[in-house]
């Protein structure tokens, strides 16, 4: 099976979780397929995200996912959007969300507005009385989907 069939079926299988009844798997079809998806998932982000959100109360999945170091923006905001307490998760991986939305980012703002939107209206709220030169690519961020950012001005510059 191509690795991007594994990981939509994978991630199909996991976002539908709670509407998955026994009787639409064929004997050990699913425990074979989830078999094939571990042994994958040991080098791929969107399968472990899938196991993570498969096997809820497994710690193993998501420790891997606390843990690992990331090199591309678009695994990072998979990942991120996983996590249900975003705060804690911004806490946690805040240096590497510094350098992944800024020098290190993999993923050109442009054509990607949907994406700023959703980073943005999570980030609006935990920036809420922080201060400091750390947070200011993301307050700079969250003013794109809400105002014009003309050249010169300060988060045009950030």
């Amino acid at each position: 099976m191509p690795e991007a069939d594994l990981r939509a079926i994978a991630l199909a299988l996991a976002l539908t979780r709670d509407l998955l009844t026994a009787n639409m798997f064929v004997g050990r079809q699913k425990e074979d397929f989830l078999d094939k998806v571990k042994s994958a998932a040991k080098n791929d982000i969107f399968l472990t995200g899938a196991l993570f959100l498969l096997e809820e109360g497994t710690p193993d999945w998501e420790q891997a996912l606390w843990e690992k170091e990331y090199d591309m923006t678009e695994e990072f905001v998979f990942a991120l959007g996983l996590f249900p307490d975003f705060n804690r998760a911004f806490d946690h991986f805040k240096p590497q969300l510094l350098r992944l939305l800024g020098s290190g980012r993999t993923v050109p703002v442009l054509g990607n507005a949907k994406l700023i939107d959703w980073f943005a209206s999570r980030l609006i709220p935990e920036l809420k009385g922080r201060r400091g030169k750390d947070i200011a690519l993301f307050r700079a961020l969250c003013e794109l989907p809400v105002s014009y950012v003309k050249p010169g001005s300060k988060p045009y510059e950030i």
